[in-house]
């Protein structure tokens, strides 16, 4: 009894180091950012620790960097339903919610991880503090500029060409490089009689989206 005793001792430290070679492996591969090697080297490691957090924050990393966002979010958030308190989950959670547009969501895990964190002095700390405050900034503009997109439809409604003019250009002032706002101004310095100032738009329109085939009509 004893000498089996011993054998499956030995075969579970086998196991704990294999697994702890495999983590280290992954952990390497995110390092160097080979992102495909460790991918592979992670769903490895899955089929050995299906649900331990790491392994999930592990594909939330990778996949967040091969730019498979939806996948990125969904295994961050088994991380986090594992182990709640995983800052460095919400942090990244956050990242890439911001990269994605969704800003009150990236909010939301910012503020999270820093309810967790245990170094609330550090410099990660330091830096989602900067995020929240950015993304509060995104968040003001973007209410803004919805607020004055509105004002120019209601301009244009009433047939106040200049009215709706002033409105658009004080929506450029507030996100000067969206390709639409200057195709926007283009119409209504034509509609206006101002040739130079709707060539100039539809020039700044083609130089942003060389693309936009009515802008070369």
């Amino acid at each position: 009894p004893q000498a089996g005793m011993a054998e499956g001792g030995i075969q579970r430290t086998q196991k704990d180091i294999a697994l702890k070679n495999q983590f280290e492996t992954v952990a390497n591969a995110i390092r160097k950012e080979k992102w495909e090697e460790a991918l592979k080297e992670n769903e490895t490691l899955a089929v050995l620790e299906p649900d331990n957090p790491i392994v999930n924050y592990n594909f939330g990393v990778v996949y967040g960097q091969l730019g498979r966002n939806e996948e990125a979010v969904s295994r961050l958030k088994k991380a986090i339903e594992t182990f709640p308190n995983y800052a460095d989950a919400h942090r990244r959670l956050g990242l890439i919610y911001e990269s994605m547009g969704l800003l009150s969501e990236s909010l939301d895990a910012f503020e999270t991880y820093l309810k967790v964190v245990a170094d609330q002095t550090g410099e990660e700390a330091q830096k989602a503090r900067e995020r929240i405050d950015d993304i509060r900034s995104k968040q003001e503009k973007k209410e803004k500029i919805k607020e004055t997109a509105e004002e120019t439809r209601t301009a244009l409604e009433q047939k106040d060409i200049e009215g709706a003019i002033r409105n658009a250009e004080a929506l450029l002032l507030l996100s000067e490089k969206d390709p639409d706002i200057h195709m926007v101004l283009a119409r209504l310095y034509t509609g206006a009689g101002r040739t130079e100032d709707a060539l100039r738009s539809i020039e700044r329109t083609i130089s942003l989206d060389p693309n936009r085939s009515e802008a070369w009509w």
